[in-house]
């Protein structure tokens, strides 16, 4: 028994989003960014690094969800693959960063409470 599939004209296989990737800090969980795919020869769709572009204790899950806290600072490009039923294969590209940023009163995450304490000497001006 054997299966012929035709793919229809325009089903090229296509990560389709994200349009961007967010920036990254060391040390605080990457926001958890979902790649997807469309066309080709359908799901279940699997995705990849394909250059190893992320540090070590980030990954792109082969759903396609790249998650992690980065370890290390990066600069450049990350290349997503995704791979369809039948191995065909498509790419795209996504300039990345991972910065050192540090922020001396801490971070705040959407949705919570956040408070600091700040110290001021009497020649400061906040604008």
């Amino acid at each position: 028994l054997y299966q012929i599939i035709i793919n229809p004209a325009g089903s090229q296989l296509l990560i389709s989003g994200p349009n961007s990737v967010p920036v990254g800090i060391v040390g605080v969980p990457y926001p958890s960014t979902t790649f997807s795919a469309t066309g080709g020869s359908g799901g279940p769709y699997t995705f990849s690094d394909s250059t190893q572009f992320l540090p070590l204790t980030m990954s792109i899950s082969s759903a396609g969800v790249m998650s992690g806290t980065p370890n290390e600072t990066r600069n450049g490009t990350l290349e997503v693959v995704v791979q369809d039923s039948l191995n065909n294969q498509a790419t795209r590209q996504y300039p990345m960063t991972i910065t050192n940023f540090s922020c001396p009163l801490g971070f705040a995450a959407l949705g919570s409470s956040y408070s600091s304490e700040v110290t001021l000497s009497p020649f400061v001006t906040i604008a």
